[in-house]
């Protein structure tokens, strides 16, 4: 009954301090926000590590995706983990359960624990909650690729999404809230300026972020409709044919 109760005011607090502004007539919910810009980082992150390396489907082998990935993330953010004190693996692993789920289980396949993170951080984006949300940010890892996310990008994929675009002012304003939520917030705030990572463009800046059609849409909601089928069970965070965790591996 107490954790019951525990439960209940978690949830209800995530529900206050996610609460977006939203007119009343706009038919968007605030969680379905949150769940787009959770998938849209994935997007983004897929796409440039499969641009910069040229690798796409060639990364699927036992040591050359992590290999490949601890490049990728050198080059593209090895001047701030490092300055954040997070561990090179720590980051590949997270950043490799992101884009590629599936090759992460067959790399943890001998490690549960491993196979039950991989499993956790795609329930984030595919079994999204307000709840998951804040173990998304306050997972160091995955909070950089937040940062990084923003800095890159401020809110040309917002304009640029046939989506997101109808509804650009909430999703501003989710933006802002995410990296302000983070319980690593004032670590991060040493190496990123959250003041220009969440500055709102100007009304130049605005003509200048045309809507851009989204290539392969529909490829990658099928493929993301498969990872689903293929690693979603249940509500415990558990992968396929994975064995229950004993008291000492939870």
């Amino acid at each position: 009954m107490i954790e019951l109760k525990k439960s209940k005011r978690e949830l209800n607090h995530n529900a206050v301090k996610f609460r977006l502004t939203i007119p009343k007539n706009m038919t968007i919910r605030y969680e379905v926000v949150y769940k787009n810009l959770v998938r849209d980082l994935r997007k983004y992150f897929t796409n440039a590590f499969n641009e910069v390396n040229m690798m796409r489907g060639r990364y699927y082998g036992q040591s050359g995706f992590t290999q490949i990935l601890s490049l990728y993330v050198n080059s593209s953010l090895g001047q701030y983990y490092p300055a954040l004190g997070i561990e090179l693996n720590e980051l590949v692993f997270n950043l490799g359960s992101l884009i590629n789920p599936k090759a992460m289980l067959k790399l943890s396949n001998a490690d549960p624990d491993a196979k039950l993170k991989v499993v956790k951080i795609f329930n984030y984006m595919y079994k999204f909650s307000l709840e998951r949300l804040q173990h998304f940010l306050n997972n160091e890892s995955l909070f950089l690729l937040m940062c990084e996310y923003m800095r890159q990008n401020k809110f040309k994929r917002i304009q640029g999404s046939l989506n997101m675009r109808k509804y650009s002012f909430v999703y501003y304003e989710a933006c802002t809230k995410m990296l302000l939520q983070s319980k690593h917030r004032q670590k991060f705030e040493r190496v990123f300026d959250f003041a220009e990572l969440t500055r709102l463009p100007n009304e130049n800046e605005m003509q200048q972020l045309q809507p851009t059609q989204e290539i392969n849409a529909k490829a990658t909601d099928e493929e993301e409709k498969d990872e689903v089928n293929e690693l979603s069970e249940g509500e415990d965070d558990r992968p396929t044919n994975m064995m229950t965790p004993t008291p000492a591996q939870r």
